[in-house]
């Protein structure tokens, strides 16, 4: 996303951040997990919110991509796990479909099968748990976006949220 475009989604955010505290929705601003689960929702309402505007034609937002599949983090997501938002780690699994280097294959894996077990942070950090072999490696990345490059082999692997 552009700066422009930012400071338009950071401006709609303060906005739906006051109004949900105003109106009796209300949260607790010292309860850091209060903050955050308001602070969430208004990501993924006002980005909504933004691509209609969007797709409307009556506001242009440079950067702002369409929404993702089905499962998969969007830019308000992205932008809370990197601003710190969310207090627990989100757990998922690798699931290959099409074993492009034949070592998944090799170690008994089926096509559709979970050959590793993984978790984000909040601050981004990834790590993964291979399953399939008699080697159980385990791995550290900076970013979830880190394993899908690595290993997703042009989405032959795919990450499965499971939370």
């Amino acid at each position: 996303m552009t700066d422009q475009t930012v400071a338009s989604l950071t401006d709609r955010l303060a906005a739906y951040m006051v109004e949900a505290f105003l109106d009796g929705r209300g949260y607790d601003p010292g309860d850091k997990i209060d903050v955050a689960v308001t602070l969430k929702e208004g990501f993924h309402t006002v980005l909504a919110e933004m691509r209609e505007d969007q797709a409307a034609g009556t506001a242009t937002y440079d950067g702002l991509l369409p929404s993702p599949p089905p499962g998969e983090p969007d830019e308000g997501e992205r932008l809370h796990r990197h601003l710190g938002g969310g207090m627990t780690p989100r757990r998922f699994v690798l699931v290959r479909h099409e074993d492009e280097t034949g070592v998944s294959t090799e170690q008994g894996a089926q096509p559709g099968q979970v050959v590793a077990w993984g978790v984000t942070f909040p601050d981004g950090v990834t790590v993964t748990r291979w399953c399939v072999s008699e080697i159980r490696q385990t791995a550290v990345f900076a970013s979830i976006e880190d394993v899908e490059a690595i290993h997703g082999h042009g989405g032959k692997t795919q990450v499965e949220w499971m939370d």
